[in-house]
């Protein structure tokens, strides 16, 4: 029984993340602009507005990277035609995962010779100056080299409302500890500084644990306080409360795979980022492992599924399990 608890207890202990003493490295590099930025989209099944979407980015970057995790019979790949010059495609063979798919496309940006990669989900609608304010706000910070990453406020596509509310008299941009994937302008620099992104995470909390650890290199992580694209968030619906139609609860009815990667992953995070970043560990934690779980019980489908979901995440969270789900019927 005491080995038990303490096996258990250990589980909690943050890992020891090595802290770098020095500031990243003071050398120029070239700053953001058109010429030297290439798009990265992310892929998995895309619906037929996809072609719409990649449209409006081809017009703010200089080439688009498509990693297309659909299979061997995949819809992105009609961008090879002779119409989309620009527009490369990386096709696997099966779903490697978010965080593969970027390390692919990013990799493939850098290796091309781009300086900066704007990362994009395959249902992001960006805004006209999305690239050219992600632009502006690396050129207005007084050490543009010690910029990690760039993200964007957004809109959220189902609520119509802004991720981030900001009042008139604040600047241009926020210092945050982490920001999305989509619409964030990342520095090849940083990247090639900071190390590849978690695939052995599969998906989620992939952006956040790259965030954290390019905070913890010394880089700064921005967001633009203007929306400048609109983003959903899974297949949210409003609940109510008490009848009245001014207080309701965005319920997110997320699938019960993604409720076991979301819990194991950010437990995964919070143990390696605790002792650096305890506010933002322990408003996640709360959000994943309280808030979570009680939207779940109002959502009208696999509730039980999902719970249980969660819960397996939690537990392999705590055994420092990675990679794809292990459980059959979590996939079905």
């Amino acid at each position: 029984m005491l080995a038990f608890t303490r096996s258990w207890c250990d589980a909690f202990k943050p890992e020891v993340v090595k802290t770098r003493l020095t500031d990243p490295k003071e050398k120029q590099q070239p700053r953001p602009k058109r010429f030297n930025v290439c798009a990265v989209f992310v892929t998995f099944f895309p619906d037929e507005c996809f072609r719409e979407r990649v449209a409006r980015i081809a017009a703010q970057v200089s080439k688009i990277i498509i990693v297309d995790n659909t299979g061997t019979s995949t819809p992105a790949r009609t961008f090879t035609d002779n119409d989309w010059e620009t527009i490369e495609v990386i096709g696997n063979e099966e779903n490697n995962g978010i965080g593969e798919a970027l390390n692919q496309g990013v990799s493939r940006a850098i290796e091309l010779g781009y300086d900066w990669v704007l990362t994009l989900d395959q249902d992001s609608w960006a805004n006209p100056e999305l690239v050219e304010t992600l632009e502006n706000m690396v050129l207005v910070q007084t050490g543009p080299q010690r910029v990690g990453i760039v993200g964007c406020n957004y809109v959220d596509e189902n609520t119509q409302a802004p991720a981030a509310r900001a009042p008139a008299h604040e600047p241009g941009f926020w210092l945050k500890e982490t920001v999305i994937t989509s619409g964030s302008l990342l520095s090849a620099a940083a990247y090639l500084d900071a190390g590849p992104f978690r695939s052995d995470f599969f998906i989620d909390f992939i952006d956040h644990e790259y965030c954290l650890r390019l905070r913890k290199l010394g880089y700064k992580v921005l967001m633009t306080r203007e929306p400048l694209m609109t983003h959903a968030l899974g297949g949210p619906t409003k609940y109510r409360l008490g009848g009245s139609p001014d207080l309701s609860l965005v319920l997110t009815n997320r699938s019960p795979l993604r409720r076991y990667y979301m819990t194991r992953n950010a437990l995964l995070v919070a143990r390696k980022y605790f002792t650096v970043e305890p506010r933002w560990v322990a408003k996640s934690l709360a959000s994943v492992l309280c808030y979570a779980p009680l939207k779940i019980v109002l959502e009208k489908e696999t509730r039980a599924k999902k719970l249980l979901g969660t819960f397996c995440g939690a537990l392999d969270g705590l055994r420092s399990r990675t990679g794809r789900a292990r459980l059959p019927w979590l996939l079905r």
